[in-house]
C-alpha cells in the first residue's frame, strides 16, 4: 500500500475493485486486457498478482503457465513481555524451521513447517480473505520447536496467531521474466515471504526487460522459462507445494532433491535402470540416475523389482555416495560405462530450402554450415556475447539439423529460437525430446563393443570424432549415433526411437559384459566433464558469460557471423517478430 501511494504521487493510475477477466494477444503479442470496468488497450502486461498469478495466467489467450500455489503460513504475536531487550537479535533455527524477533516490546514468531497445507487460490476472491482461519493442530509442530528454543515462552501471553497465505513455486524460487507463450507478457511472482524486500530489485529487472529486452544480471535460475507445462498441473502443484516451504527455511544441503511430484517423465529403460540399482535425481520432471547402488544378485534377488530411490546427500562433507561414484568414474576411464542421457533436450530444425541454415548461422556464433553428417558445437549468443544456449548441432541432411541442448533448456532454447525464426513459416521447429531414448556408451573399449552390434564400419577413418551416422544396432534400425560423449571420453551417444530402446540397451549390456560394462550416473559424468574443463550451461555458463571468458574463442567464427548477420537481416527484417530498430547494432547478433 505504501509503494502504491508513492506510485500514485508520481502520476501512476490505479484502479481498485476492478476484476481482470482476460489478457488478449494479437500476432503473439499482448494487445489489451478485458476487465469488469471495460477493455483497456496495452502494449505490455505484468502479472504480479501474488498467489493469484497462476489464476491470472489462465485468463490469458493463449494461456500462460505461472506454476504457483498458495499455502497457509503462520506467525504468532505475544503481548508485551516485561524487560524484553529491544536489541534482541532475530533468531533463526533451520533445524526447527522457525524464527523469532522482537517487535515493539513483543515477540513475533513463526516458521515454515516441513509439511505445509496448500490452499485453492480460487477460494480467495478478495484481499480481505487473505488471512484464513488458524489451525492450531497444524501449527503445533512449529510451536513445539519455538518452546524448545525459548522455554520461557510458556509463560508469555498470546496476542494472536495469524494464518496468512504465501505462494510458492515448485522449486522454491521466484518467477520473473517474459512468458514463453506471448511477447510482452511479463511475470513477477512467487517471492514467498520476502515480496516487499524483493520488490525493488524485481521491479528493476522487470523494467530493464521491458525497455532493453534483457537485464544486467543473469536471471536464468529465476526465469519463467525454466518450467514446462507439467509444472503448472494443479495436482502436481498440490503435491509439491506441501514440501516447498520447509525447503525454503531448512538447511540447504548440496544436491537437494524433492520427494514429491516424482516419476513423471521416465525413459523406456527406467525400470531396468531402477532394478540395476539406480538412485534417481529429477531435472525438468525427468528421472535420471545419479549413481548406482550395488545389487545383490544371489538367490534370485536381482530378479525382484527394486523400490524407487531418490538421491540424497544431507552433508557438507564427503558424501556417502563418493566411493560408488568413483567406481563408475574409473569404469569410464578404463573399461566401458553406460549412461542414460534421455533427459537432454532434443530438437529437430528443418526447412525446404536453406532457410534453416541461414537462421542457425544468424543465431549461432560458430559456423554451422558443415557437411551432412557433421556435428558442430556452438553457442547462441545474446547482444552482449553471453550464452543464451550452448548446444550441439548434427546435420542430418542439407536442410535438417538435430539440436542437443541441456535438459534445463527445453523451454528456454525453443523460445529463443522461435522469437528469431522467419514469420513466414519457412523453418519448422519440432521438440523430439520424448521421442528418443539417449544412451551414452563411453570408455576405451567402446568401439570394440559397438563393432559387435552393428555392421557399420566404426573405424576413425569412416566414422571420425564429432560426426553423425544412422546405424542399425542389434536388430533395430534408425538409430542416430553421434561420435561424442559430452564428457571427453571415447564413445558414442545413441538416440534411439523409443520402441527400440529396451532392445538396444539389452544388447549393449549382453555384449558389454566381457568388457566390464558398468552403469554410470550423472554424478560420475559430471566429474568426467569437469576435470576436462567442459563447461555446461546453467552451471558454468550463463547469459553474462562470453566465449572469450571461458576459453571458447575457437568456437566463434567472427567473419562468418558478420556476413551472415547482414544477409539474414536484409532477408528477414520485415518478418522479425521483435521489430527492433535495426542498424549498426543488431539485437541477437553473435
Amino acid at each position: 500500500m505504501a509503494l502504491m501511494r508513492e506510485a500514485v504521487a508520481q502520476g501512476v493510475g490505479v484502479m481498485e475493485n476492478c476484476a481482470l477477466t482476460s489478457v488478449l494477444s494479437r500476432d503473439d503479442r499482448v494487445h489489451g486486457v478485458e476487465t469488469s470496468h471495460g477493455a483497456i488497450e496495452c502494449e505490455y502486461f505484468v502479472n504480479c498478482a501474488g498467489f493469484w498469478a497462476r489464476q491470472v495466467g489462465q485468463l490469458a489467450k493463449p494461456r500462460v503457465k505461472v506454476p504457483l500455489l498458495p499455502c497457509e503460513h503462520y506467525y504468532l504475536h505475544t503481548n508485551p513481555i516485561e524487560n524484553l531487550d529491544p536489541m534482541t537479535p532475530v533468531v533463526r533455527d533451520p533445524d526447527g524451521y522457525i524464527y523469532m524477533r522482537e517487535r515493539d516490546g513483543c515477540l513475533l514468531m513463526g516458521g515454515f513447517e516441513p509439511v505445509a497445507k496448500p490452499v485453492n487460490e480460487e477460494e480467495i476472491e478478495t484481499a480481505s480473505q487473505r488471512c484464513v482461519h488458524e489451525d492450531w493442530d497444524h501449527f503445533h509442530v512449529l510451536l513445539q520447536q519455538l518452546l524448545h528454543r525459548a522455554p520461557s515462552l510458556a509463560q508469555a501471553q498470546l496476542h494472536k496467531l495469524c494464518n496468512g497465505l504465501e505462494a510458492f513455486s515448485p522449486d522454491c524460487r521466484w518467477i520473473v521474466g517474459e512468458a514463453p507463450e506471448m511477447f510482452n507478457y511479463h511475470v513477477a511472482a512467487g517471492m514467498k515471504t520476502v515480496g516487499i524486500s524483493a520488490a525493488g530489485g524485481v521491479a528493476e529487472a522487470t523494467v530493464e526487460n521491458l525497455v532493453d529486452g534483457y537485464t544486467k544480471y543473469d536471471m536464468y535460475e529465476l526465469d519463467i522459462n525454466r518450467f514446462l507445462g507439467l509444472h503448472n498441473n494443479k495436482r502436481f502443484l498440490r503435491d509439491r507445494i506441501k514440501e516447498v516451504p520447509g525447503v525454503h527455511y531448512g538447511l540447504p544441503y548440496p544436491f537437494h532433491e524433492f520427494q514429491t511430484g516424482r516419476n513423471l517423465r521416465m525413459s523406456p529403460i527406467y525400470p531396468t535402470l531402477r532394478d540395476n540399482g539406480a538412485v534417481f535425481g529429477q531435472v525438468m520432471g525427468y528421472e535420471r540416475p545419479t549413481w548406482f547402488e550395488p545389487v545383490d544378485k544371489s538367490d534370485g534377488a536381482s530378479l525382484k523389482p527394486r523400490p524407487f530411490k531418490i538421491a540424497h546427500t544431507r552433508t557438507f562433507g564427503k558424501p556417502h555416495w563418493f566411493d560408488t561414484v568413483q567406481r563408475e568414474y574409473w569404469a569410464c576411464r578404463e573399461a566401458v560405462g553406460i549412461a542414460d542421457y534421455s533427459s537432454f533436450t532434443k530438437i529437430d530444425l528443418q526447412s525446404k530450402g536453406r532457410e534453416v541454415v541461414d537462421l542457425l548461422q544468424y543465431l549461432c556464433s560458430n559456423d554451422v554450415d558443415v557437411k551432412v553428417g557433421g556435428i558442430i558445437h556452438t553457442g547462441m549468443q545474446n547482444e552482449r556475447g553471453g550464452y543464451e544456449n550452448d548446444c550441439s548441432l548434427a546435420r542430418i541432411s542439407d536442410n535438417h539439423y538435430m539440436m542437443i541442448a541441456p535438459t534445463i533448456q527445453q523451454t528456454r532454447c525453443k523460445v529463443w529460437i522461435k522469437r528469431h525464426m522467419p514469420r513466414d513459416g519457412s523453418v519448422t521447429l519440432t521438440d523430439v525430446t520424448p521421442m528418443y531414448t539417449a544412451i551414452c556408451v563411453m570408455g576405451p573399449f567402446t568401439r570394440n563393443l559397438m563393432s559387435e552390434l552393428t555392421d557399420t564400419d566404426l573405424s576413425p577413418s569412416n566414422f571420425p570424432f564429432f560426426t553423425f551416422k544412422e546405424l542399425d544396432v542389434g536388430l533395430a534400425n534408425g538409430i542416430r549415433a553421434m561420435n561424442l560423449t559430452h564428457t571427453g571420453e571415447l564413445g558414442y551417444v545413441l538416440y534411439i526411437p523409443n520402441e527400440f530402446a529396451l532392445h538396444v540397451y539389452q544388447r549393449i549390456m549382453a555384449v558389454g559384459a566381457k568388457y566390464g560394462i558398468t552403469h554410470v550416473g550423472y554424478y560420475a559424468s559430471r566429474a568426467l566433464r569437469v576435470e576436462k574443463f567442459f563447461a555446461f550451461w546453467g552451471q558454468d555458463l550463463d547469459t553474462t558469460t562470453t566465449p572469450l571468458e571461458c576459453g571458447r574463442t575457437w568456437r566463434v567464427k567472427f567473419h562468418v557471423s558478420d556476413a551472415v548477420c547482414s544477409l539474414y537481416i536484409s532477408a528477414h527484417v520485415p518478418l522479425c517478430p521483435l521489430n527492433p530498430p535495426w542498424g549498426a547494432t543488431c539485437p541477437g547478433a553473435p
